[in-house]
């Protein structure tokens, strides 16, 4: 996301919470296989900068300019 917004900010890593996985993974292999699905997206830089046009777009739509 640093990359991708040319915003430098701090990253905390912190202990999980009651409840999250210890890890997180996917592999889309299967739902390729089955159904012939493609991602429209499959570069996570290209995920990344989507999600973020996404939430700029989001932002400046909001009455006050934020939450």
């Amino acid at each position: 996301m640093k990359r991708v917004t040319g915003t430098d900010f701090k990253i905390e890593t912190v202990q999980r919470r009651a409840g999250d996985p210890a890890r997180l993974g996917a592999d889309p292999s299967k739902i390729r296989s089955v159904l012939r699905w493609q991602p429209q997206f499959d570069s996570l830089d290209l995920i990344c900068k989507s999600h973020y046009l996404w939430e700029k777009k989001q932002f400046s739509l909001t009455p006050s300019g934020g939450a």
